[in-house]
């Protein structure tokens, strides 16, 4: 477990260096270490956290892109999201915030850095999808299906 707490540590250090991202290292009850910091890329509208765990890393952020908009409208969405679910599982929160959390069990052996930045960057893509799926149905007044189908072809045409 240390040896996987230096790993991220050191992950983490990395991040705040090298991109300029202000991470928070913050005690809890239930974990080895945590930390938690926001991206400039979506505007702020997510704070994203890590936590070790004695079997498995936990990655989850919280979204509040839609929090304005009804459950009623948004529930679908989160539904519709993770019957996709292709990285992580979405919940609502009671104040409309939206929750995305992964969790990664240990193998053989502990993640390192690659493996941890590859697996928030799959988080990040799936937000990503998430937010282009609710703005083509919520603002842009897509169909569900139409809204999803667009926004996958969109996401996969700018990754190439």
């Amino acid at each position: 477990m240390v040896e996987q707490e230096k790993i991220i540590r050191e992950f983490f250090n990395k991040m705040q260096t090298e991109n300029g991202i202000a991470i928070e290292n913050i005690e809890t009850e239930n974990s080895i270490c945590c930390h938690r910091w926001q991206l400039t890329t979506d505007k702020e509208n997510s704070v994203w956290e890590l936590k070790q765990l004695p079997r498995h890393i936990l990655i989850k952020t919280l979204s509040l892109k839609f929090e304005k908009f009804p459950s009623e409208k948004i529930m679908p969405l989160l539904n519709r999201m993770n019957y996709l679910n292709q990285k992580g599982t979405f919940f609502l929160g009671i104040k409309g915030d939206i929750y995305l959390e992964s969790s990664h069990f240990y193998r053989n052996h502990f993640y390192v850095e690659e493996e941890l930045a590859l697996f928030i960057t799959e988080m990040i893509d799936h937000l990503s999808l998430f937010y282009l799926f609710g703005e083509n149905f919520l603002k842009n007044n897509f169909e569900m299906e139409e809204a999803l189908k667009t926004s996958i072809e969109f996401q996969k045409a700018k990754k190439n």
